[in-house]
């Protein structure tokens, strides 16, 4: 699975929130967390990391609610789109009324329950995953 976030800190309180950061904390296996700067580094990213892309993937994007991020998901040629192309599964999710995955945390405290239970609405589960 391969979680993409519209930044740098948006990943690490992503992994944070689901647990997988801290003291005696597990980073599931198959997981990937990355943070992507700005419209531009999702071109830089797809091209650098195309050789390398796995087998049927799922893909949870969760892009910034700013214009940067809705060309992350909207027209033929958006990140999400050009994604859809290489993962078995793609899903989208915005932060709400918040600016990004940080905001949101800050706002509400996401847990690592609502973490897995996110993931799981989304087809997935990170115990398919890790089974795998």
């Amino acid at each position: 699975m391969l979680i993409i976030t519209g930044g740098q800190w948006d990943a690490l309180t992503f992994a944070f929130a689901a647990g997988w950061l801290g003291y005696r904390c597990a980073w599931p296996p198959g997981v990937c967390v990355i943070g992507l700067r700005g419209d531009a580094s999702s071109n830089v990213f797809l091209r650098h990391y195309a050789p390398y892309w796995p087998a049927a993937a799922n893909c949870l994007l969760l892009p910034d609610n700013d214009a940067s991020g809705a060309r992350w998901m909207e027209g033929a040629d958006s990140f999400a789109h050009r994604l859809a192309a290489r993962c078995r599964k793609v899903s989208v999710v915005k932060c709400g009324g918040h600016k990004d995955f940080n905001d949101l945390y800050r706002a509400s405290g996401i847990s690592p329950w609502e973490i897995a239970e996110f993931l799981a609405s989304h087809g997935m589960p990170i115990q398919e995953e890790a089974a795998k």
